[in-house]
């Protein structure tokens, strides 16, 4: 999967957690948008995706097949034929971009260069201010490390470099203070620190270098650096609300206080550390206020969700074998061609076999009475037009072999029928053009005779025809197997009309020499 295809069916996924997180913010717990984004860091970074029936591209994938089948019968264009074209274009395309390719990766080289290359300057800057804090010691610390512990040991230090607090470190985690932080407002402190060690906890560092690497692979999309500035809001408004359940609603407000006062002495960027104060206080603050204890049916709406988002919008089309969509489309046949369902054989001299090449059946009697197809109405099957939807032309051949009917791949219907003219095969449903005119298709085994295997039913079936007019009509079908009209087929002269007042002998001599 490239870049640009990663980046897009991204886009997808961003933008409907942008309108659920508008619409659901302060009525979902935070951690649900945590979930969603990490879902879209997936979907941009990895290259590859799992396929689901329930994919809004496997919806849109069927919508495309419903209007392609349309169109097709509208205009007359058939849908190999379409598969054909687009398999042209696609060589085409291959070809150009054998050419173009390298100024477009370059371009995109460049972005993510630049990108990766700013994020990584920043980030060592205040790296190097962070080196400078001092630790810290004193009994709230030493107090506060005894009744928090972890398994990662967590500094705590004071800088002059900073003006709020602020947590980085993945492996050896530091949060780092400003100077003049007042250490005789204890609950203060408290707040504080818990919020920064909820970082530490959930690895948020870790999350935001993965921001930043989507960021930098995919710096062309706009959606996506609307997802970092969200994603990191997000960060922080779900340790605000892991505070607010630890400590209880009624510290909300000192809380939201304590918020505001930091707001005041806000830094600049720092890329990759979880800082106290550094996004949206307006929105921090609101959701500090509606913070409510989280229920039962708050949880079960926001795992649907999760798990309801993610399956429509993270996922990429099924395939046609695992959707079964009956109206798949029969462009994909060139890849997958399906096979022929098998059918049974006939008496070759006993049914009369259709020519799409000699525009009539095989019969050399037809050709010679004037009561053949031309008097007696009977239309014989002929090439099919160009606008028809019919292929005109076999499958390509390698070179150094010869054509054969075999090479030639036939479109497939909806019940699995192949359908096209018999001159470079033998498809299910055979191009005919029916006694008034239309054009369609018939079934090889709705010819008269075709079910004769014995010398007993061969009898039974020349007795049969005897009784049957001089052009016995089979069903005409569309291409999708529904019956639209009537197809003749000549009775080789053994009609009830022809043999009326012959003797016995007579007859039977008759039916030998047709037969």
């Amino acid at each position: 999967m490239g870049i640009l295809k990663m980046s897009l069916s991204a886009t997808v996924l961003i933008l409907a957690i942008v309108i659920i997180r508008a619409l659901a913010l302060h009525r979902l717990p935070k951690i649900t948008f945590l979930v969603l984004w990490a879902v879209a860091l997936c979907r941009l970074l990895i290259p590859f995706s799992v396929p689901s029936i329930f994919s809004i591209y496997t919806f849109a994938n069927m919508l495309k097949t419903r209007f392609s089948t349309i169109e097709t019968t509208v205009t007359g264009m058939t849908p190999i034929s379409i598969g054909t074209a687009a398999n042209t274009i696609n060589t085409s395309l291959t070809k150009t971009a054998s050419i173009n390719i390298s100024p477009l990766m370059v371009v995109w080289f460049i972005g993510l260069s630049a990108c990766a290359l700013f994020f990584l300057v920043t980030h060592l800057r205040w790296c190097r201010e962070y080196k400078t804090a001092l630790p810290v010691d004193n009994e709230f610390v030493r107090d506060w490390h005894r009744s928090h512990p972890t398994r990662r040991k967590v500094k705590i230090r004071q800088s002059d470099r900073i003006a709020t607090p602020l947590a980085y470190g993945l492996f050896r985690p530091v949060i780092l203070l400003p100077k003049g932080t007042d250490w005789t407002n204890e609950k203060h402190l408290e707040y504080i620190l818990i919020h920064e060690l909820v970082h530490i906890r959930r690895f948020d560092t870790f999350i935001k270098l993965l921001l930043v690497a989507a960021v930098c692979v995919h710096w062309f999309n706009p959606l996506v650096w609307i997802m970092y500035v969200l994603a990191n809001r997000d960060i922080e408004l779900s340790c605000d609300e892991t505070v607010i359940r630890t400590y209880g609603e009624k510290i909300k407000s000192a809380y939201a206080l304590t918020l505001i006062g930091l707001e005041e002495k806000k830094s600049g960027l720092a890329p990759l550390v979880n800082n106290f104060s550094k996004y949206s206080t307006e929105e921090r603050i609101e959701a500090i206020m509606k913070a409510k204890k989280m229920s039962l049916m708050g949880i079960i709406l926001a795992l649907a969700l999760v798990i309801g988002t993610t399956t429509v919008f993270a996922t990429s089309a099924a395939s046609a074998s695992e959707k079964n969509d009956p109206a798949k489309s029969t462009a994909t046949l060139e890849q997958s061609p399906l096979p022929v369902p098998p059918r049974e054989t006939a008496d070759v001299a006993l049914t009369p076999s259709v020519s799409v090449q000699s525009g009539a059946t095989e019969s050399d009697s037809d050709a010679n009475h004037p009561s053949s197809a031309a008097n007696d109405n009977v239309a014989a099957l002929k090439p099919a037009p160009v606008d028809s939807g019919i292929p005109q032309n076999p499958a390509p051949v390698p070179s150094g072999q010869t054509e054969t009917k075999s090479d030639y791949v036939y479109p497939v219907n909806k019940n699995g029928e192949t359908y096209g003219t018999s001159a470079f095969g033998n498809p299910d449903l055979i191009a005919a053009v029916g006694t008034e005119g239309q054009d369609g298709y018939i079934r090889e085994r709705d010819m008269p005779g075709a079910n004769v295997n014995t010398p007993e039913e061969a009898a039974k079936y020349m007795e049969w025809r005897k009784t049957q007019p001089s052009t016995i009509m089979i069903p005409l079908y569309d291409r999708e197997g529904n019956v639209i009209g009537k197809f003749g087929v000549s009775n080789g002269g053994l009609s009830s009309e022809s043999t009326k007042g012959l003797s016995l002998a007579e007859a039977q001599e008759l039916v030998e020499n047709a037969g």
